[in-house]
């Protein structure tokens, strides 16, 4: 099945609500914690720069704080995850959601594991709400995915102690609700994702801050852009 996400949410509201339900959603939505643990790297920061992982894990004193337009967005997508969860769990396909996922040096939660509707296929799932301009720009590029997405789906199946069929990052475009998948594949990827956390948690080991390496928007979100010289770069 193509997509199996969106099918899963026509099943539901198909079906909404079913006989003896209130014609209501209740939706436990999760907000961004800035107090959330970061005595270990953030698995939800894989493929990101390796010097802001760094200093977050070090517990470096954030010199820039998002804005409350970007508060607002992460807060929408919040609630289309809470919905996605929900029409899964209604339909009898969610195995899992938001399920912790822990080593020595990494902690995080995967968004879901839904079964394939018809299937015994386990597909582990990422869900990522974008804007119209980013989707544009994606399909422009030739882009299936982002590359710090896949970082952080694969290093989810990484830790994940059972196996897995499939894994796919689902697009939600904000402005339309539009939902488009990447079947990502683990063997492709997992060398290099696999090498960058291993430089990462060397660095830790001997207390030896990584090279920054950044992509150049990385930069002008930051958490710590008044002390790196990488933010000087970008502004130019």
């Amino acid at each position: 099945m193509h997509n199996i996400i969106q099918y899963i949410l026509h099943e539901f509201v198909t079906d909404f609500p079913r006989p003896g339900q209130p014609a209501q959603l209740e939706l436990t939505v999760g907000t961004h914690d800035p107090n959330r643990d970061n005595s270990k790297f953030r698995l939800s920061d894989a493929g990101r720069c390796r010097l802001m992982r760094y200093w977050k894990r070090q517990g470096k004193p954030v010199t820039n704080t998002p804005t409350p337009d970007v508060l607002v967005q992460m807060q929408a997508g919040n609630l289309i995850h809470a919905y996605i969860e929900r029409a899964a769990h209604d339909t009898g396909c969610l195995v899992a959601s938001e399920d912790r996922l822990e080593d020595d040096h990494r902690i995080g939660h995967f968004d879901l594991i839904v079964k394939n509707p018809g299937g015994s296929e386990l597909i582990l799932y990422d869900i990522k709400t974008i804007t119209n301009k980013k989707a544009y720009y994606m399909a422009k590029d030739g882009k299936q995915a982002d590359a710090q997405h896949v970082a952080q789906l694969v290093s989810y199946a990484l830790l994940y102690p059972e196996p897995l069929d499939a894994l796919r990052i689902a697009y939600v475009i904000r402005d339309t609700l539009e939902i488009t998948e990447a079947p990502i594949s683990l063997p492709a990827h997992e060398e290099d994702v696999v090498a960058d956390w291993a430089i990462l948690i060397s660095a830790w080991n001997t207390q030896t801050p990584p090279t920054a390496n950044p992509e150049k928007w990385e930069c002008q979100y930051c958490p710590y852009q008044t002390d790196c010289e990488h933010f000087a770069i970008y502004r130019r």
